[in-house]
């Protein structure tokens, strides 16, 4: 379902249609309010159930307080499947890592950490079909003249600020795709979408000098040409020379 300017109460009125038998939310803190009363909403009149992930999730008791069936912490690429059949009762959420849900007399129940995704590369590029793309991204940068197409070439951070919650999410160690399978990624949104506008958005760009310098050697191939490209990194490798590409 694509649905662009629409209001919770659109979403809720679709959501209770009963064409759907779950409903899946991307949380953040800013929309945590509005996601509850959309849930809320959902449940007075609909059998579908409610899974909630995204940094929104990192606080999971207001979305089982509001009616979410599971809340799911963490990287689900590598359990979306056997959550979806939980929810269904095909399945046991309580077998499931990172999983806050209500058991059958109602208590609030945690399955610890789930693991994280050893090998990124492993997985399928990001699914932008040509309805959605449009409504991707907000034009925040002047030199943004196509669409906005997102990339995260790594995944965790290090640090432990107190404004982010990407250490709970990611985990602290820093999980870097190949600089191969990034321009890979990028080439093909680029041949879909030839005047996008590409923005990395990792937690941490760069924390490795060597790859920054790979990539940004690499991205002058014939294969991955892209324009508008500003990055500046001071190479280690190199013994302090700038690597520049752009």
């Amino acid at each position: 379902m694509v649905v662009g300017g629409a209001t919770w109460d659109g979403l809720a009125d679709e959501a209770r249609s009963g064409a759907w038998d779950v409903v899946a939310i991307h949380s953040n803190f800013l929309s945590k309010r509005g996601i509850g009363r959309f849930i809320q909403a959902v449940r007075e009149s609909s059998d579908a159930k409610i899974l909630v992930g995204g940094p929104g999730a990192t606080e999971p008791e207001a979305f089982l307080e509001a009616g979410a069936h599971a809340v799911c912490v963490g990287e689900v690429e590598h359990r979306a499947t056997a959550l979806i059949d939980g929810v269904c009762g095909r399945g046991d959420l309580a077998d499931i890592p990172g999983i806050h849900y209500r058991d059958a007399d109602g208590r609030a129940r945690d399955t610890g950490p789930a693991p994280t995704i050893g090998d990124l590369d492993a997985l399928p590029f990001p699914h932008r079909p040509e309805e959605l793309v449009p409504l991707y991204g907000e034009p925040v940068n002047p030199a943004q003249t196509g669409e906005y197409i997102s990339v995260m070439s790594a995944r965790g951070c290090p640090f432990q600020c107190a404004f982010c919650v990407s250490h709970e999410i990611w985990g602290k160690r820093v999980r870097t795709r190949s600089v191969d399978n990034v321009l890979d990624e990028i080439a093909q949104a680029l041949n879909d979408w030839p005047r996008a506008y590409i923005a990395f958005v990792d937690d941490i760009w760069g924390l490795s000098p060597s790859w920054a310098e790979e990539f940004c050697t690499k991205k002058w191939s014939a294969e991955c040409v892209f324009h508008g490209c500003a990055f500046c990194i001071r190479s280690a490798s190199a013994r302090g020379a700038i690597v520049s590409c752009r």
